[in-house]
């Protein structure tokens, strides 16, 4: 028996993207309407109503789904249209208090034989906390995806992508957090690859294998009692939802019940400063700064992230060259002693950084677990060059 929507609004709309699991623009595409309408269907939900020539296109994808698609639209459908149960998070949403916030994305990316004219061709940028010298790319729009790449000397990109979010909850962020990975991977490998074509640059296309991610808080609804709580639930979000099917995330409902019990994610580590606040997991960091002159910027978290992941990506690299019974060879500028020195950069505080920002630098790289990371490479390293 088939799907009959007997209203689209911009609320089903939006189900059926996340069904389809297509990024904007492709939606846009498949649909044959313009991604600005995709964005406002997600923005503005069940405000905006679809007209007649819409509501058939949109009837048409929906019978061409696949039977397992079709179960996970009709759940949906049943989750978006139920009246929702009286709760602090039901009536904020009821006076427009939405979250609204700033998604970081951090992408490693191993850039092989292109990485010297990478490197060469960028735009100067300033040096992060590691000390390491860095050259930039401004990337092409790839829809609603504002991009950079980072590239490091010793043969690392990191890609930055920057994209502004609305998400109804916590979960719904979770789950979009989840399915852009994949997404965003696959983006940022043909972007890298084009980037090096257009240079004239000869190389196979790299292979990104983790996403990092950092959000900034631009708005909420919270209580200052659970603030806290949510600013652990966007740093661990794999709490919220069952990823069993690494392919398509399902809410579990314990969003609500998280936030009642005052939950904390106890791998995680808290670092504020006044009114800003942030959380650091393994998994990402979430960080609501205020608009206070004293408050630790956003860019600092950013800066910290970008050299954070580079190290990340090159250590785990060199890893696997000892697993794999090789000995870890780097050009000498970035021996044993270049990363001994990187380590004490990125691990000690500087005397002009304020109290904040010596909390975030501590937070994020003892949840990164990098620092023992570097430490056992340097070793191996030294033991060859012995």
């Amino acid at each position: 028996m088939g799907i009959r929507v007997e209203r689209w609004t911009g609320r089903e709309a939006s189900a059926l993207q996340q069904v389809l699991r297509m990024a904007d623009r492709d939606y846009a595409e498949h649909l044959d309407v313009s991604r600005t309408t995709v964005v406002t269907w997600r923005r503005k939900g069940e405000l905006v109503v679809c007209n007649k020539l819409t509501a058939q296109l949109l009837d048409s994808a929906v019978a061409l789904l696949s039977p397992t698609d079709r179960n996970t639209f009709e759940m949906l459908l049943q989750r978006v249209s139920a009246p929702p149960p009286e709760s602090p998070a039901t009536t904020r949403r009821a006076t427009g208090q939405q979250l609204s916030l700033v998604s970081h994305q951090f992408i490693p990316v191993p850039l092989g034989a292109a990485a010297d004219g990478l490197f060469g061709a960028g735009h100067g940028c300033p040096v992060g906390p590691a000390g390491m010298e860095q050259r930039a790319h401004l990337l092409a729009d790839p829809g609603d995806r504002r991009a950079r790449l980072h590239v490091y000397r010793f043969g690392i990109g990191v890609l930055h992508i920057r994209q502004d979010l609305l998400p109804a909850s916590v979960t719904e962020l979770a789950i979009w957090r989840y399915r852009s990975y994949p997404e965003n991977r696959n983006w940022a490998q043909k972007a890298v690859l084009d980037l090096a074509t257009r240079l004239g640059l000869s190389t196979q296309a790299p292979e990104p294998e983790y996403v990092l991610s950092v959000y900034e808080l631009r708005q909420h609804g919270w209580t200052e009692a659970e603030l806290e709580t949510g600013l652990h639930l966007l740093a661990t979000p794999s709490i919220l939802v069952d990823r069993s099917d690494e392919t398509n995330p399902v809410p579990l409902g314990v969003e609500e019940q998280r936030f009642s019990q005052s939950w904390r994610d106890p791998a995680a580590i808290s670092f504020h400063g006044g009114a800003s606040r942030g959380v650091a997991g393994w998994s990402g960091v979430a960080y609501f700064p205020q608009p206070d002159e004293k408050a630790l910027p956003i860019d600092a978290v950013v800066a910290m992230e970008l050299d954070v992941q580079a190290l990340w990506a090159l250590s785990l690299h060199l890893h696997r060259t000892v697993e794999d019974g090789q000995d870890p060879h780097m050009p000498e500028e970035f021996g044993w002693r270049w990363l001994r020195a990187v380590h004490s950069r990125l691990t000690s505080a500087r005397s002009t950084e304020t109290a904040q920002h010596r909390a975030m630098r501590a937070a994020v790289v003892s949840t990164s677990d990098l620092p023992q990371r570097l430490k056992d490479v340097w070793a191996a390293m030294k033991e060859v060059e012995a």
